[in-house]
């Protein structure tokens, strides 16, 4: 052992003593645990470690994560720790995992996580070669991702349950259950899926005797296969496999090109030495159906020599080769073969096994012939009715989960019930609480809404009195410019003439003093000409009138409100062009918002801006309160009585808002440029 495996086993001796004295202080030191975690499996993948070491740290990644107090990253690294055992072959450890973190999910109700632990139940039973329980469990993972509409992932399952039931016979029931999540595959255009798919399909098609569409769905798999690899190398799996449906198909000229195609491929003998061994067996017999022959013995001595090697039956190899000897009159051999066959078969349980050799072994003893014709239409009907059981045997397995899914339904719909029959009592007695609260707040609303109107009124007549008294403070106003301009500043003018005649008849000393006095009556006419024209302005006065208005609404809501509104006004808004109807609805509308504002808001500031973009009046309400959900509270009838007030003038009005993030208020109203009023 070198010495940075000394240090590990180190550090897990220091850790393992720390950890069974102190587990008090477990929840302040979850930080180095997981840091301890991750050191322990980076030395896991180390490849010069034994697998019993990777095993062994592994059991103390295991038992230091159950300390850890985060129960998400508890379970994820619960993951990793199940995937070492598996890769390691422990698969009893790896079923320990899994056990825990299932138990671990249902207590904190994590659906994918309980999904996760199902499948991971599948895979150690398909390993342990149960294939009921791991169909199982596959079907039960595939219902739970339905259930949580998680079609996509319950599609993927469909690999593995048609897998199992091509594996256990059951031909047509596996091509049913892949040929469901076909169409999905090819929408998400998942060619590793694709492959695997028709590849299923080709094979169940080959064993159900439909040759033809076998070739079809197998071929579509090896095109696939050639764009999945990197180098576009054909599978070597797949020749064989479209190889034999050639085979079983009676046309041995065509199976023999596949096989040639596998063993002239050097590399196949090295990489898949199994197929390697299947191709030289078919390759031989096949040249064999069509007479020739040659070199057959020392063929079939490689064979049976790879058989060995790989730890399969002997007796399909066996059976062809007492065939091969029945053909050439070695009578003796065919039959030795046949036999040696036949107690292998009954040695290793084989039924399919033993029907090819019960069959050969009527072929080369032909006075025992009625006897084992006998045989083998019993051990046919026995294996017939076998594949029936294992058919019904999946058949019953789904309709077990779809009937424990549907109790468990049905469990939960009770339980609602039960919570449904303990409310409705207190929604009967409530109702009638409730219909004399709902008429008396319908009462309250006419109310409201009278009141309502009658403020608009009120303020219309209060808009139109303000109206004519602009009118007719304008008018007075331009009478009295008219005053100062024509009849004073006339008379000025006459006197400052006058003054300057005098100034030719007087002495030079009265002339200056007369001088003094005519500049200051120049500077008093000018004075007057200039209060002439300001009082003339009649449209600035109507203006600043409105611009009052929403200053003292600003004034207001800060001391109701207890906030900072920052007010940002552009004084070229051209007010003039709006008619009282758009000014109306406007301040209506602000005061709806600042009223929202200081019922729901709990803000502390306002930002409240007018800007004009060309013609376009973009009003602005930005609070920094607790905002809501403007989905569901978008139908209220404060937001939509705004939206119809926007509406009559003709301007868009949006509210946008997000929980903890404010609120945004926004009115766009186009003004006419050619508007007078």
């Amino acid at each position: 052992m070198n010495i940075s495996f000394k240090k590990i086993f180190f550090l897990i001796i220091i850790l393992s003593f720390y950890f069974c004295n102190n587990k008090k202080n477990y929840d302040t030191i979850s930080h180095n645990i997981n840091d301890s975690i991750v050191y322990y499996n980076d030395n896991i993948k180390n490849l010069s470690i034994s697998d019993s070491l990777k095993k062994s740290l592994n059991d103390k990644v295991f038992k230091l994560n159950k300390l850890n107090t985060n129960d998400s990253i508890r379970i994820k690294n619960n993951d990793t720790i199940a995937y070492n055992y598996f890769r390691l072959n422990y698969f009893d450890d790896y079923n320990k995992v899994v056990k825990y973190n299932y138990s671990e999910s249902l207590k904190l109700r994590d659906t994918s996580r309980i999904i996760k632990s199902t499948i991971n139940y599948g895979h150690y039973y398909l390993r342990r070669n149960f294939y009921d329980s791991a169909f199982y469990y596959f079907d039960k993972s595939q219902k739970l991702y339905i259930a949580n509409n998680e079609v996509d992932k319950s599609n993927e399952l469909a690999i593995e349950k048609a897998t199992i039931q091509y594996y256990k016979g059951d031909y047509l029931g596996s091509e049913t259950t892949i040929l469901k999540s076909l169409s999905f595959f090819k929408k998400k255009n998942d060619n590793f899926k694709l492959n695997a798919a028709y590849t299923i399909i080709g094979l169940c098609k080959m064993d159900l005797k439909e040759y033809d569409e076998s070739i079809e769905y197998l071929n579509l798999a090896l095109d696939l296969s050639k764009k999945i690899n990197a180098n576009n190398s054909t599978d070597p799996i797949l020749l064989n496999n479209i190889g034999l449906v050639y085979f079983k198909k009676g046309d041995y000229k065509k199976a023999i090109e596949y096989y040639l195609q596998i063993i002239n491929n050097t590399e196949v003998k090295t990489s898949n030495f199994q197929v390697y061994t299947f191709a030289k067996q078919f390759l031989t017999y096949s040249k064999f159906k069509l007479g020739d022959i040659k070199n057959f013995e020392s063929e079939y001595n490689e064979v049976i020599k790879n058989y060995k090697n790989l730890n399969i039956s002997l007796v399909q190899p066996y059976v062809q080769l007492s065939e091969i000897y029945e053909e050439k009159k070695d009578i003796n051999k065919a039959q030795k073969l046949a036999t040696e066959a036949y107690n292998i078969s009954i040695k290793d349980n084989l039924f399919r096994d033993k029907l090819l050799a019960i069959k050969q072994l009527a072929n080369v003893f032909p006075d025992k012939a009625k006897y084992y014709s006998d045989e083998y239409v019993k051990l046919n009907d026995s294996i017939a009715t076998l594949d029936k059981k294992i058919q019904n045997t999946f058949a019953r397995i789904e309709y077990r989960v779809d009937e424990l899914n549907n109790e468990n339904l049905l469990l939960a719909e009770r339980n609602k019930q039960l919570i449904y029959y303990s409310v409705i009592g207190v929604l009967l007695l409530s109702m009638f609480y409730f219909y004399r609260w709902q008429k008396q707040k319908q009462k309250e609303l006419l109310l409201v809404q009278e009141q309502q109107q009658a403020n608009e009124e009120v303020y219309n007549m209060m808009i139109n009195q303000q109206n004519q008294m602009d009118f007719v403070k304008a008018q007075e106003q331009k009478r009295i410019s008219q005053e100062l301009h024509d009849a004073i500043l006339g008379k000025l003018f006459g006197a400052r003439m006058n003054l300057d005649f005098l100034n030719n008849n007087e002495s030079e000393e009265i002339k200056k003093e007369k001088e003094k006095y005519i500049q200051e009556i120049i500077q008093v006419e000018k004075q007057i000409r200039q209060i002439s024209h300001e009082l003339n302005d009649d449209q600035r006065t109507i203006i600043n009138n409105y611009q009052m208005m929403i200053d003292k609404l600003v004034e207001e809501q800060e001391t109701l409100l207890n906030l900072k509104i920052d007010y940002v006004f552009n004084e070229k808004i051209p007010w003039e062009k709006l008619t009282a109807e758009e000014k109306i609805n406007l301040y209506r509308i602000f005061q709806e918002t600042f009223h929202n504002i200081n019922k729901y808001a709990k803000a502390k500031k306002v930002i409240f801006s007018f800007t004009l973009d060309f013609n376009k009046l973009k009003i602005s309400i930005l609070d920094d309160g607790i905002g809501f959900d403007a989905k569901r509270i978008a139908k209220g009838i404060g937001i939509k009585n705004m939206k119809e007030r926007a509406k009559l003038i003709n301007a868009i009005y949006t509210i946008e808002s997000e929980i903890n993030k404010g609120t945004r208020t926004q009115i766009i109203l186009e003004i006419n440029p050619n508007k007078e009023f």
